[in-house]
């Protein structure tokens, strides 16, 4: 069990405590902005170098796809577009038949 008689002593002064914690925290940022590292000059260019590099090893070994589709449910649309020329054909899908309405290159 705990004993909640205080102490017998001076009371505490309130000012007191906040200079203590002050000082404290003055001391503790110090100490931590000293441990912390300063970075070396950061050269973006690289950085970016870096990304798109990164990018294109994961484009490269992904499978090549040659077309990509967008469907319009409300419409009952289907847009395939061809990767390699740009051609973009719309398909009309009613009564589960495709049939093309039009195709843009």
């Amino acid at each position: 069990m705990y004993d909640n008689t205080p102490l017998p002593g001076h009371p505490i002064d309130p000012q007191v405590i906040d200079r203590l914690m002050e000082q404290n925290l003055r001391e503790f940022r110090a100490e931590l902005a000293g441990s912390i590292p300063i970075p070396d000059k950061i050269d973006y260019e690289r950085v970016e170098f870096l990304f798109q590099q990164s990018l294109l090893e994961i484009e490269k070994n992904s499978p090549q796809y040659k077309y990509q589709f967008l469907c319009d449910e409300s419409e009952k649309l289907i847009y395939r577009c061809n990767r390699m020329t740009g051609e973009i054909e719309c398909y009309s899908n009613r009564n589960d038949k495709l049939k093309i309405l039009s195709s843009i290159k």
